[in-house]
């Protein structure tokens, strides 16, 4: 005896596909749906921030001329 979620050898592809949907119903789909939403309102909240660090830190340094030092008079 098969139970209505488990796959069932030789059984038509749609059939264990329906089979498969059934069990991502039961067992999953409610931790990923609040995943989704967690990630979304993430995404949402610092994605602004995110790529605009990301966008100028991919600006190349281009510094016009050297840095150069003054000397220091030695102390007294």
């Amino acid at each position: 005896m098969s139970g209505e979620l488990s796959f069932v050898a030789g059984a038509p592809v749609l059939e264990n596909l329906h089979r498969f949907i059934l069990f991502t119903l039961a067992t999953s789909l409610g931790w990923d749906i609040g995943r989704a939403i967690t990630t979304a309102v993430l995404v949402l909240i610092t994605g602004r921030a995110v790529l605009r660090s990301l966008r100028r830190a991919a600006r190349p340094a281009a510094f016009e001329e050297p840095v150069t030092f003054a000397a220091t008079p030695p102390p007294e």
